[in-house]
């Protein structure tokens, strides 16, 4: 069964990067960030608020930021779904799904993409830091050879 926690969203708008915090719920809850799950400041949250709403992040536009939800003694772990990335606008993260026996998915180990031929230096740069194992094309032959 889902609780009201779960439905909390990070979103970034396309053209101006600027991120912002979507959340159903009620009760206090408080927000907490860093640039990597386990460098997350448990000190000092970077939003406090009751209830509902869609309240604005002062977040980096060019790194990924992964945050920690505290609300009524739930803790929700997420991140930004599509990648901080000009080229490529379509690069998600498939972490944060809810599976059929009630675990998630796991952020930053699996992501989907359109067509890549689009990335720029500073994307490739972004990519390289991840540490993508392995690349898996379903692409039809016509749609490679369309992009090389």
């Amino acid at each position: 069964m889902d609780t009201a926690i779960l439905k909390a969203q990070i979103i970034r708008d396309k053209y101006t990067k600027a991120a912002s915090f979507r959340l159903e719920t009620e009760g206090n809850w408080s927000l907490y960030a860093g640039d990597s799950f386990d460098s997350i400041n448990h000190k000092e949250p970077i939003l406090i608020g009751n209830g509902s709403g869609i309240y604005p992040l002062n977040v980096s536009t060019s790194i990924r930021i992964y945050f920690e939800l505290h609300n009524n003694g739930e803790i929700l772990n997420m991140s930004e779904r599509h990648l901080p990335m000009e080229g490529c606008y379509n690069f998600r993260d498939l972490g944060g799904f809810k599976t059929k026996d009630g675990r998630y998915t796991k952020w930053g180990k699996l992501f989907r993409a359109d067509e890549l031929s689009s990335l720029t230096e500073g994307d490739v740069a972004y990519l390289a830091s991840i540490p993508i194992i392995s690349v898996v094309d379903f692409r039809a032959q016509a749609e490679t050879k369309r992009y090389r």
